[in-house]
């Protein structure tokens, strides 16, 4: 049997101006708890490269303004 979680991604606005932190809150839902703890790391990684942490700072200014102004209007029409 495999492990079912919960995830929750949340971008934060950050003090600094532009800047956003990420908070990945994850929960087991069922399965092994071993399992669970074991791989997490890996998931996280998947997650962190996935979402292109490593990249972002360096997009040029304008694509970031792209993604940030896609990001939002994604926001307010899902609500």
């Amino acid at each position: 049997m495999g492990v079912i979680q919960l995830v929750e991604i949340r971008f934060c606005p950050l003090p600094q101006g532009d800047f956003y932190g990420v908070e990945i809150y994850t929960k087991r839902l069922s399965g092994f708890e071993q399992v669970w703890l074991a791989s997490n790391p890996r998931f996280f990684d998947l997650v962190r490269k996935e979402l292109g942490l490593l990249q972002w700072r360096a997009l040029p200014t304008k694509e970031k303004s792209e993604y940030i102004k896609r990001g939002r209007a994604l926001h307010i029409s899902t609500g």
